[in-house]
């Protein structure tokens, strides 16, 4: 889109017509960052993906790590977001969701509990304040291009 406002505006100047190319930079330049920041806060779930084989969500970590599960639950209402919670074996890569769209992907090594994040996500970092110092979790950053499940 960056490129076709850069093209426009090239070719508006072409034709002699620096005032009309002006308006429209001007215009394009409030419309874009608006239609990212209305797209970014529209984003109303918090979808987790649960990795641990025969293991169920609420049965394990929701009992085990109950301080952290209710800082979890806090954390979704503050933020007026509904939490998803899907088992590794129900995912489907075939539709629209994905497991990289996913806002944490947690494993289980040993006794401890691995939450993997996208680093650029800002609910995350939100999130991670919360549970700093948990000592059932690990807390493990991944970039956009690497792979989390």
């Amino acid at each position: 889109m960056l490129l076709f406002l850069l093209y426009l505006q090239y070719y508006i100047i072409f034709f002699n017509a620096p005032d009309v190319a002006m308006a429209e930079l001007a215009i394009g330049c409030a419309f874009v960052p608006l239609m990212f920041i209305i797209a970014i806060s529209k984003q109303r779930e918090f979808i987790i993906i649960y990795h641990p084989l025969g293991e169920n969500f609420v049965e394990h970590f929701a009992k085990r790590c109950k301080y952290e599960y209710d800082l979890l639950y806090i954390f979704c209402l503050e933020n007026k977001l509904s939490l998803r919670v899907y088992d590794s074996n129900e995912i489907s890569v075939e539709g629209v969701f994905r497991p990289k769209n996913a806002d944490i992907i947690i494993d289980k090594e040993d006794d401890n509990y691995i939450f993997k994040l996208k680093d650029t996500n800002v609910l995350t970092h939100q999130f991670v304040n919360l549970i700093e110092g948990s000592k059932n979790i690990d807390v493990r950053w991944v970039e956009e291009y690497e792979k989390m499940g």
